[in-house]
């Protein structure tokens, strides 16, 4: 596995060698969140063939809502797996640490 970093907002993603990318976006539910998952949705992974996965995190009280909302977008996009977690900032770093365990669970 590798992790590529840059300044480019789709480019923060893990890859392996199955052809695969996951990216963990924290804020899904702000502005710049969606923008960012909108523009990863847009790249597909990378690839025509790569698997996607794109973790939302978010806050807790807007997981059914946001998953909703990707649904619509991920209605027509093949091999994307988009999944919305709850995260809160401000709990210490509780659902964080839990967010990432979760994301960890579905990255062979």
């Amino acid at each position: 596995d590798s992790l590529t970093v840059s300044a480019d907002p789709a480019s923060p993603r893990r890859t392996n060698s199955i052809g695969s990318s996951s990216s963990i976006v924290t804020g899904a539910n702000g502005y710049l969140g969606k923008a960012i998952v909108h523009e990863l949705l847009k790249d597909k992974g990378g690839g025509q063939n790569q698997k996607q996965r794109i973790f939302c995190l978010t806050r807790p009280q807007r997981v059914k809502t946001e998953t909703e909302y990707w649904q619509h977008f991920c209605a027509t996009t093949e091999n994307v797996d988009l999944r919305v977690l709850p995260y809160d900032m401000l709990d210490g770093g509780e659902t964080l640490l839990e967010a990432l365990k979760q994301t960890s669970a579905h990255v062979p």
